[in-house]
């Protein structure tokens, strides 16, 4: 199975720029952040509100102030938490801006085994943390100097990057019980979701891909991505569309049809009860959204 079926269509880094920096808000730009991977390392600092966060096989609620850490290749999705919005910067860093590619002593013993998923990180860090406030100026350093996007303060990224990391390993919030990427259960089932999507899907069909039986393939994915089958699979589509409005001008019967759903009065119902908002209504924001950038 082709593990790009899970990536997300937003683009990363690339080599000239192994960073990328956005700003989320859940639920105004979108619902959630269903589970997904990449690559890259993700950082999040929350701005606003709160948000329920997957990383692995963890589940946590976090706050305004915490600092939310994924490592390569790891599941991880963010949902709404009770109605609240939660409003929080990404910064998606990729292994090269650690010197995952120096072959000095540090990078043998501290940086490959971090990358590869050897050692195990402290996903939610909190003010309780013992270097919290230290790790929080380094994360909003890095942030800032991302949205700076100069090649000049990419340096500052780098160092700030190491930083954070030193101070992460001298807590001892990385540790060698490192977790095994593909430890989990169901991330056959859930790749497989991701990779066929806007196909039809059936509960047996994917129980099969992980040899469980209907009930108990149910109630383990749901503790694995925090919603149903079904659920996830609507989330997908519906990511899928909201991309597809904003960065397409195919018509909306189009987009439905191509995100898996073959009934348009269907694909509008569930569209509106998951963003507040007709297909056709959001792409006018996002146009209009557009538009206020290009002026200012």
């Amino acid at each position: 199975m082709e593990k790009a079926a899970l990536k997300e269509h937003r683009r990363h880094s690339t080599a000239d720029k192994p960073f990328s920096y956005y700003i989320s808000n859940i639920p105004e730009y979108f619902p959630n952040a269903p589970m997904h991977w990449h690559k890259e390392f993700e950082l999040n600092v929350i701005l606003e509100g709160e948000g329920d966060f997957v990383t692995g096989d963890i589940h946590f609620t976090a706050y305004k102030g915490d600092i939310v850490l994924t490592p390569p290749d790891m599941l991880h999705a963010v949902y709404q938490h009770d109605d609240k919005r939660c409003v929080y910067d990404t910064l998606d860093l990729d292994g090269s801006m650690l010197g995952s590619r120096d072959n000095d002593r540090a990078a043998d013993a501290f940086i490959a085994p971090l990358i590869s998923g050897a050692y195990s990180i402290e996903t939610h860090i909190t003010p309780e943390h013992c270097y919290y406030s230290e790790l929080l100026t380094t994360a909003e350093n890095m942030i800032s100097a991302a949205k700076g996007d100069t090649p000049l303060l990419d340096m500052l990224i780098k160092s700030e990057l190491l930083r954070f990391m030193f101070l992460l390993y001298e807590s001892g919030s990385i540790s060698r019980n490192g977790f095994v990427k593909k430890s989990s259960l169901m991330r056959p089932a859930i790749e497989y979701i991701n990779e066929h999507f806007t196909e039809p899907l059936t509960i047996d069909q994917l129980a099969g891909v992980v040899h469980l039986s209907k009930s108990y393939f149910m109630g383990a994915l749901k503790r694995e991505t925090g919603v149903g089958a079904m659920e996830y699979i609507a989330q997908l589509r519906l990511k899928l569309a909201r991309e597809l409005l904003r960065d397409t001008d195919k018509s909306v019967a189009d987009i439905a049809f191509e995100c898996g759903y073959h009934n348009l009065s269907n694909f509008n119902r569930q569209f509106r009860s998951a963003g507040g908002c007709s297909p056709k209504e959001y792409r006018s924001r996002c146009t209009d959204s557009d538009q206020t950038v290009q002026n200012d």
